[in-house]
Formats: C-alpha cells, structure tokens, sequence
C-alpha cells in the first residue's frame, strides 16, 4: 500500500512539472522581443517557422517571408534557401502551387 501512495506521489510531481514549464511558442516569441541582432532574430524566426510549418502555415509564411528578408539584407543565400524551402513546404500543403513555385 505505501509503495502505491509513493507511485502516486511521483505521478503528481512530473504531472505538476510538465504544467510549470513555459511554452515553446511563449519562449520563442518572448526571445524574438528581446533579440538585438540579425543573427538571432533570423534565429528565432526559423524556430518559429518550424514551429508553425504544421500547426499555422499562415503564421509559418509569415516568419519565412521576415527569414528570406532577413537573410537577403545580410546576403546569406544558405539562409535565404532554407527560409525559401520552408515557405514553400507551407505553400505547397495550402495548395497555392503558383506561388509555391514561383
């Protein structure tokens, strides 16, 4: 019977420590607020496209669109490639084929 109530009391604790840890999109989004340079803010926008390619592919094109702007300032074209897949990853499943290939 003790052993039960022990089990129980660690079911509790790892059930109360899942809730207590911070979203990933919470965090994302609050490190995109306070991210200085291009660098990280290319970064955390990728975490965030990523994040969104399945959940909000709206949201997804959007971050994708600032990457590709991103990394067009700063003349990072591995950057710019990756953020272009992305996007049309997103487009492709919105079925809007004519901007996903152009």
């Amino acid at each position: 019977m003790k052993s039960c109530y022990s089990i129980l009391i660690v079911i509790l604790m790892q059930i109360g420590y899942a809730h207590s840890q911070e979203n990933l999109e919470d965090s994302l989004t609050r490190a995109l607020q306070y991210a200085v340079d291009d660098s990280s803010k290319y970064k955390v926008q990728f975490l965030l496209t990523d994040f969104y390619i399945e959940n909000n592919r709206d949201l997804s094109i959007q971050y994708s669109n600032a990457c590709i702007e991103l990394a067009q300032k700063n003349d990072k074209f591995l950057d710019m490639a990756s953020s272009l897949t992305d996007k049309g990853h997103a487009l492709t499943h919105l079925e809007k084929y004519a901007d996903a290939y152009a």
